[in-house]
């Protein structure tokens, strides 16, 4: 007598067979398979650290598509007192996408950092993290006189009650507030080209980079900027004296040697590092709802959606009991996995520990593996007073 395909279990349904019971096992083995390795390779697929000498263009360092450079802690600098910084750019375009970090002194708080930032055509000078201006604080926005980008000799003044911005020698901001302060503690790091996260990378051209411990006259200033005209290479800025000077001539053993009198080089490592782990951010304040978080949140809900399904389905396949546990079991899977892979971005270039990930691939999860039990319930035989196994 032929074999039916379909064993009876013991409450009176007929189970799958073995073969789609495995079937069910491949296909959930095989999405998961997919969203590990989308889930943990960096963004774009860059993980080289992107920093290399100019050579044709001047002397300099160019950041492409993901770089950074950092020292380490600078406890030597002064804290909340008088500064100066002279830097040379060039971006590479004057219309990204987001807030991206020229340079940066952080002290392990972003309230704290003291940063300069490019948004659109302007620089943004500011200290803190109000990035995309949600929280209305102060900050000081120096805008290009022209829409071609051009090299910018940015010097930045900053005393007890104001802060004066030159731009090429010529004073451009005035301001009283905000006041831009060094950020204090012994934690305090110079990065230059992306931010401690690793995801806010700058693209462009950095000629050199000096820091000193007083303010700037507007004589000085010019005077700075007439000579580094004339030299094109930050040596000029030896005669006075900076703390931290980076003339961005070699990178002698991956590092940029510091020509001040703090001596301490950055690093530039070949591969791209995350100075600060960070896991689920939290400030929602500073979304921006758009096509993109629109469909970033699509795509983490349909991704999970398959993996539920498979798993929920292959679980009620070989149970006789609960008609809930396979549905439960395979969302704490599915909230599982999705948390080891938001834990391990913290550490991934470029990409985001996002707690709307971990709830859009969770009900992901769940609604696939509703989806298969309802599907399971109208195709299991009518039996009274008897669930299906799902």
């Amino acid at each position: 007598m032929p074999g039916n395909p379909s064993q009876p279990s013991k409450d009176g349904i007929s189970a799958p067979p073995p073969q789609r019971r495995l079937t069910y096992l491949f296909l959930a083995a095989g999405v998961l398979f997919g969203i590990l390795v989308l889930g943990l390779r960096p963004k774009n697929s860059f993980t080289t650290n992107n920093v290399r000498l100019l050579h044709d263009e001047g002397v300099g360092i160019r950041f492409g598509q993901s770089g950074i450079l950092y020292s380490d802690p600078l406890p030597d600098l002064p804290e909340g007192a008088a500064f100066s910084i002279d830097c040379a750019i060039r971006p590479e375009r004057l219309s990204p996408d987001g807030f991206l970090f020229i340079f940066c002194i952080h002290d392990g708080s972003d309230a704290g950092q003291l940063l300069a930032g490019q948004w659109g055509s302007a620089t943004i000078l500011m200290n803190g993290d109000d990035y995309a201006h949600r929280k209305r604080r102060k900050r000081i926005v120096v805008r290009q006189a022209t829409d071609a980008p051009e090299v910018q000799f940015l010097t930045i003044s900053a005393g007890p009650d104001a802060t004066q911005v030159f731009l090429d020698g010529r004073l451009v901001v005035a301001s009283a507030a905000p006041v831009l302060r060094l950020p204090g503690g012994d934690q305090r790091r110079l990065v230059i080209g992306n931010s401690v996260y690793g995801r806010h990378a700058w693209r462009g051209d950095m000629f050199g980079f000096a820091l000193y411990n007083r303010t700037t006259s507007p004589a000085q200033a010019r005077k700075r900027y007439a000579e580094w005209t004339t030299a094109q290479h930050f040596s000029y800025a030896h005669a006075h004296h900076p703390l931290l000077l980076y003339t961005f001539d070699a990178l002698a053993g991956g590092m940029a040697p510091d020509h001040g009198a703090a001596d301490h080089p950055l690093y530039a490592p070949i591969e791209m590092q995350v100075l600060k782990p960070e896991i689920f951010p939290g400030d929602w304040r500073q979304l921006r709802f758009n096509r993109d978080l629109l469909g970033d949140t699509v795509v983490n809900f349909i991704g999970f959606f398959p993996f539920g399904f498979f798993l929920a389905a292959y679980l009620a396949s070989g149970r006789k009991n609960s008609p809930h546990h396979p549905v439960l079991i395979a969302v704490a899977v599915g909230a599982g996995i999705s948390l080891f892979l938001e834990v391990a971005q913290a550490w991934i270039p470029a990409r985001n520990s996002d707690l709307r990930d971990l709830l859009m691939n969770t009900a992901g999860t769940l609604a696939g593996a509703l989806i298969a039990r309802q599907l399971k319930k109208k195709a299991a035989p009518p039996t009274p007073g008897v669930f299906s196994s799902l």
